[in-house]
């Protein structure tokens, strides 16, 4: 129901992980990613072991799907 929501404590470790694992088979380069809190948080360990501040790029923001017709 939240329209921003964050990570919960596994989407945390998996964004740890995920950071740890691109940190070590990529070359530092610029961290982007959504404004939504859920990536921001996802993206955040990784500008963290790169020191590099996550950029937030409005335009890959999330566009909201239409409301389902359930009887459709």
């Amino acid at each position: 129901e939240d329209p921003d929501p964050a990570l919960d404590a596994q989407g945390r470790i998996q964004a740890d992980a995920a950071a740890q694992r691109l940190a070590q088979s990529l070359a530092r380069r610029r961290v982007c990613a959504s404004p939504l809190r859920r990536c921001r948080e996802t993206a955040a360990p990784l500008g963290e072991l790169w020191r590099s501040p996550v950029q937030f790029l409005p335009p890959v923001g999330e566009i909201p799907s239409p409301a389902l017709d359930p009887a459709a």
